[in-house]
């Protein structure tokens, strides 16, 4: 689908247009390099850079329809002291400069122009006075002729239509169509537009955009191959410390912003994990010392779940990352993981505390018994979790970031935090009796 005159990053304009290409079917673009990123960076490297006559670019559709008009970042350049459009464009370039010899970035530039070609039109108010010429006939004439005018609505074959008062394309295409516009003046005698205008060909930025009340233009990039957005928007920040001049700021917008806003919440979203399920976990056992045992085990889950993510990076088929999915992937495993402790744990103070069993001897038993329940539950979440792992098709990238993180994290969990699990029961158990002095044992 082809659209003339308007522009995707640029709005209404003569001089702009925009294409949505349609892709074969996913089954078809198997190789690595008929991706939707890899077909993106094709067009813009190679077909796109070699044209003069036009500034193209590629991008594919925002992961938020609506937050933003293209799926990269969206930075937004702010003067602060009212510079000019020109000294605007001069900053950006250098900015453009700078970031296409970053390697995390690709594709960054920006579609503000301030030597655009227009046209001045400028009318003699006194001779269009002298012979009779109202001069808002004389805007009223050529907004009709040229751009159009609407007159009304009619209904036909049960439909509403508008009705354009508009010239010919054949009469409106070229400067010179405009000197042959006639116009009446009071007398009623057709007076050519010829005589009462004269126009100039002039360059000048064809808006002036605000952003927050200071004048701005928008730079749009994206991630090279290998990286993140999130690296994106930290090698832009740094880019912005070095070259911006005293003056100007730069601020995010559309789901740049939101990725920003959001991205110091990881941490927060981590503790409180942790947080509410040691405090459960103090409830449930009555105990301060007890619930660390569970906790500290869950620190073996986050390992195995960063050593398939890394395996899964180095996949070059399937490249992921540690991205929004794995970290849900990480929150998700903080109960799973737990499960398995809460099992040895729960039984072992059940037979230390109700049938008398040492601490070693609770821990033990507790390993014994509760081994074939908890193997038998983590092979098969396992294998529920393993088509995640494995995934294909649209999609894959993120059914495996979130699959691996957790299958990593169960594995280790089950094969190896098992054997930590009665340790710590011990080890944690002995020192809480110790300091309560309820108990002391060789």
């Amino acid at each position: 689908m082809t659209v003339a005159g308007f522009g995707m990053q640029t709005g209404a304009g003569s001089n702009n247009g925009f294409i949505v290409v349609l892709l074969k079917p996913y089954e078809e673009r198997q190789r690595g390099d008929l991706v939707v990123g890899a077909l993106v960076r094709k067009f813009n490297q190679v077909m796109f850079a070699s044209i003069d006559d036009a500034i193209v670019q590629a991008f594919n559709f925002p992961a938020l329809m609506g937050a933003s008009s293209t799926d990269g970042f969206e930075y937004v350049l702010q003067s602060t002291e009212g510079a000019s459009p020109e000294e605007l464009v001069a900053v950006a370039e250098q900015l453009i400069i700078r970031a296409a010899k970053e390697p995390a970035l690709t594709g960054v530039a920006t579609y503000y122009k301030a030597d655009s070609t227009r046209l001045s039109v400028e009318v003699d108010r006194e001779k269009a006075y002298a012979l009779g010429v109202p001069v808002s006939d004389i805007f009223m004439t050529m907004q009709t002729i040229l751009g159009g005018f609407y007159i009304n609505d009619f209904n036909m074959y049960g439909r509403s239509w508008q009705v354009i008062m508009q010239g010919e394309e054949n009469d409106r295409s070229t400067v010179d169509d405009i000197y042959k516009i006639e116009l009446k003046n009071a007398r009623g005698e057709m007076v050519p537009l010829r005589s009462l205008i004269t126009i100039k060909t002039t360059t000048g930025a064809t808006s002036i955009n605000r952003y927050n009340n200071y004048r701005s233009l928008t730079i749009i990039g994206q991630s090279a191959a290998g990286y993140s957005s999130g690296d994106a928007i930290k090698a832009m920040a740094k880019i912005s410390e070095e070259v911006l001049p005293a003056g100007y700021k730069y601020e995010w917008t559309g789901t740049s912003a939101q990725e920003v806003d959001a991205g110091g919440q990881t941490f927060i979203v981590f503790f409180m994990a942790f947080l509410f399920g040691y405090l459960f976990l103090v409830a449930l056992y009555e105990s301060w010392t007890l619930p660390l045992n569970v906790m500290l085990s869950i620190i073996v889950g986050f390992l195995g779940a960063i050593l398939a993510v890394w395996i899964q990076t180095k996949n070059s088929t399937y490249p992921i990352f540690d991205d929004l999915y794995a970290q849900i992937g990480l929150i998700v495993l903080v109960g799973l993981a737990a499960k398995n402790a809460i099992l040895l744990v729960e039984f072992s103070k059940d037979r230390h505390e109700k049938y008398g069993d040492s601490i070693k001897e609770a821990a033990l038993l507790g390993g014994k018994l509760r081994f074939r329940a908890i193997m038998m539950t983590a092979i098969s979440s396992l294998m529920g979790f393993l088509p995640l792992v494995m995934a294909t098709g649209a999609g894959a990238l993120s059914r495996r970031a979130v699959g691996s993180s957790i299958f990593g994290g169960m594995a280790f969990s089950a094969f190896i935090a098992i054997f930590f699990v009665p340790l710590l029961y011990v080890i944690l158990q002995t020192l809480a009796e110790k300091i309560a002095g309820v108990r002391k044992e060789d």
